[in-house]
């Protein structure tokens, strides 16, 4: 990943991707941008606690399993901005 002149207010990323895991891609992100620029919100199928341990360990600043909530996922994305 390389550093660009722009940035998004949020980024939406799922965990299971083909060829690089959301969890990866996290950690890259996290490598230019820190949390508080940056909010990234995982979304999984995986929500055992170790999933979700596992995406805050990468970066993560919120981690929601699917199926999720219409009105849940919008609060949390509020929230982060």
């Amino acid at each position: 990943l390389k550093r660009r002149s722009y940035v998004p207010d949020l980024i939406l990323l799922d965990v299971m991707m083909p060829k690089m895991s959301g969890y990866e891609v996290c950690q890259r992100v996290r490598e230019l941008h820190p949390r508080n620029q940056l909010p990234i919100v995982m979304v999984s199928a995986k929500s055992s606690a170790d999933n979700i341990v596992e995406g805050l360990e990468a970066g993560c600043n919120d981690y929601v399993s699917k199926p999720f909530n219409r009105l849940e996922l919008l609060a949390r994305i509020a929230t982060q901005l």
